[in-house]
């Protein structure tokens, strides 16, 4: 296997797959950043990739309407999701850890594919203006702030 091609806490910006594609080797980021990528319609991290020490931040990118990170369980500072207007489904079922959660204007998002018996969140949560169709209730630690507004959900699961 080749050695990843970043250094220890490199930042990842991101405008197209092929980014993420250069990846395929490491099995940790430092943050990965995705803002106002008009033409990107889906974001998958290689099954190389298990941590993202600093942040995972989503914005802005009208068309984007899938993110799959199969392998990846923990993101050491925020996880911020935002003004996505396409965005319908996220896929991490090995996400176990993570700093903090901001989830806010994803008015088409309904499915979020998760192994949220043992998530852990240790700062704020915050989901505002989904279509999420239910909210898993997370094993969390340490929590702050836990907020949810405008957002409909028609089970919430323990």
């Amino acid at each position: 296997m080749l050695a990843c091609s970043l250094a220890a806490g490199q930042e990842v910006t991101v405008s197209s797959q092929s980014d993420l594609d250069r990846l395929a080797n490491c099995s940790s980021v430092g943050s990965v950043s995705v803002s106002s990528v008009a033409s990107l319609t889906s974001l998958t991290f290689p099954p190389s990739i298990q941590s993202i020490t600093g942040d995972l931040s989503v914005s802005n990118c009208d068309a984007l309407k899938f993110i799959e990170a199969p392998n990846l369980s923990s993101i050491g500072n925020s996880f911020f999701l935002s003004n996505l207007s396409a965005f319908t489904s996220l896929v991490m079922p090995a996400l176990k850890n993570v700093g903090s959660m901001l989830f806010w204007d994803l008015p088409l998002l309904q499915t979020w594919i998760g192994n949220f018996s043992v998530m852990s969140v240790n700062d704020i949560v915050w989901v505002s203006r989904t279509d999420l169709r239910f909210l898993p209730l997370f094993e969390m630690t340490s929590v702050s702030v836990f907020i949810i507004s405008k957002t409909l959900f028609t089970t919430i699961l323990t």
